[in-house]
């Protein structure tokens, strides 16, 4: 129930970058089976980007598309995985365990290629923790938050990714924030059905 998405389901969200926002419509694609795996692909739509607090010029103006975002699941929890792959990848992120309770904590570990095709290692630890109220423009709603920090090698410079995840069951994600050295992304749910 806090899969993100089900097959033909429409979010959209207001996507904040420094300051600067746009309207992402993310659409999820076909529900399928990997092994032990179930996942759904997730397509998504970038509309005209505006300084925040402004109106878009043209809000119907699409200035990207991408068909990249999967979400797993196994026994284990809840993964999102970059790319295309029809099968987990080895940096899939855990984002929420099966068997959850608020206060959880867990670790994982995975790998990564580098620029040169070695393989490096990387880590994640996550905090699950709840309830939280969270108000978006679509409404307010009960949920857990999860919190992940991520830290790959793959040129031999530590990166660390933060990345929070706001679940409500039966919607899924409702906000969400990734962060990194050079950025700050957030996510707000504006609309679903």
């Amino acid at each position: 129930s806090f899969f993100p998405m089900r097959p033909g389901e429409t979010r959209e969200y207001l996507l904040t970058i420094g300051m600067r926002e746009s309207r992402v419509q993310s659409v999820s694609g076909s529900v399928g089976a990997s092994g032990p795996y179930r996942y759904v692909q997730v397509s998504s739509k970038r509309f005209q980007t505006h300084a925040v607090g402004d109106k878009p010029k043209d809000p119907n103006k699409v200035i990207s598309e991408a068909r990249e975002t999967y979400f797993w699941s196994d026994a284990k929890g809840l993964y999102i995985s970059p790319g295309l792959s029809t099968s987990p990848a080895s940096n899939s992120l855990r984002i929420l365990p099966s068997k959850w309770r608020a206060d959880l904590t867990w670790e994982d570990s995975f790998s990564v290629k580098d620029p040169r095709g070695r393989t490096r290692p990387g880590k994640a630890a996550g905090r699950l923790s709840g309830p939280v109220r969270v108000v978006t423009p679509a409404g307010e709603f009960d949920t857990i938050h999860v919190e992940v920090t991520r830290v790959v090698d793959p040129t031999g410079q530590p990166v660390v990714e933060r990345y929070e995840f706001w679940f409500a069951k039966d919607v899924g994600v409702v906000k969400s924030i990734y962060q990194n050295v050079d950025a700050k992304t957030s996510m707000l749910l504006s609309k679903y059905k």
